[in-house]
């Protein structure tokens, strides 16, 4: 069990930095001067400047990625424009929320899947045609994202003799 989480946790690493790099890539291209919106269009020049030295914005694009990274791996998420609080201290404040929340969709998901799938399953026989059972196996040669389960799915093919 500890290699499993072992393993999600580094498969986690590639997703977080992808999912970054992206964000910090697009952001940019968001219209609008983020110094012009956080100040205003009458700010005076010097005030702008300095907002925007503080912000890293008057470096290349290369320097703020690293100050991005570094400052994200240290725990620095930045200060959100709306509340001037740390984001990270927004994120902990609403993550009990954020989890009830997906508790509870988790919870209704099962009430309402598990049911309708064991209808579905009971309504097979009912529904089964052989174009479905030929259909089902050219998908399951030609398909490879269904690689990792095909020895499984074509056993229960073959055992069960129609479209699973």
């Amino acid at each position: 069990m500890i290699l499993f989480f072992g393993k999600r946790i580094l498969q986690l690493v590639p997703v977080l930095w992808g999912v970054g790099t992206l964000v910090f890539l697009l952001l940019p291209l968001v219209p609008g001067d983020p110094v012009e919106i956080m100040l205003g269009e009458n700010a005076q020049v010097s005030s702008k400047d300095a907002l925007r030295a503080s912000l890293h914005l008057d470096r290349p694009i290369s320097q703020q990625y690293w100050i991005f990274w570094k400052s994200a791996l240290h725990g620095n998420l930045g200060e959100s424009f709306l509340s001037k609080k740390p984001v990270a201290t927004l994120i902990k404040e609403r993550f009990p929320a954020t989890l009830s929340l997906a508790l509870a969709a988790m919870f209704w998901a099962v009430l309402i899947g598990v049911p309708l799938g064991v209808l579905v399953e009971s309504l097979k026989p009912l529904l089964h045609t052989k174009s479905c059972h030929r259909s089902h196996r050219g998908n399951l040669r030609a398909s490879p994202s269904c690689t990792p389960h095909m020895p499984l799915q074509a056993l229960l093919v073959s055992l069960a003799g129609r479209c699973l």
